[in-house]
């Protein structure tokens, strides 16, 4: 009970952190850092599928407040991400391609008002990319020192 306790507390310090690190940092390359995309995509690699699923959707609840997005416009695409994540058919390496493909899903769902799909797809991969690995080495330090799924 103690570990679910733990996980949930990591869960939410994740949210709220990085939230706050999409608000704070500036964008890089005309995109900004991916962070909750890379939490629900590192977090579905580490815990169970219903936890995986309810950060996800939390995940893309915050994205679409923060951005202003309609809603459920980013919890369908980082539900679909995390399943993926989940999925042992992909490969890690595979999951880079998730912020390019998120930019691309934003433009099918939302009008654009000055163009530049092209440039922000293709600066969202390298961006994409150091967001999720480093999300996924933070999350699992964190796991790491909280004593997540250890046995006592």
């Amino acid at each position: 009970m103690l570990n679910k306790r733990i996980q949930l507390a990591i869960a939410v310090l994740a949210l709220v952190f990085a939230a706050a690190g999409e608000e704070l940092l500036p964008p890089c390359l005309g995109v900004g850092f991916p962070l909750l995309l890379a939490a629900a995509v590192a977090m579905a690699r580490r815990r169970p599928a219903v936890t995986a699923v309810f950060f996800a959707v939390a995940a893309g609840a915050f994205e679409d407040a923060l951005s202003s997005l309609p809603p459920l416009t980013s919890v369908g695409f980082f539900l679909f991400a995390a399943i993926a994540a989940r999925s042992s058919l992909t490969p890690a390496p595979a999951l880079f391609a998730a912020y390019p493909l998120y930019q691309l899903w934003l433009t099918v769902w939302i009008a654009e008002s000055g163009g530049g799909v092209f440039w922000r797809t293709l600066a969202a991969l390298p961006v994409g990319a150091a967001a999720l690995v480093a999300v996924a080495a933070l999350l699992f330090w964190v796991d790491g020192k909280a004593g997540v799924n250890e046995r006592g």
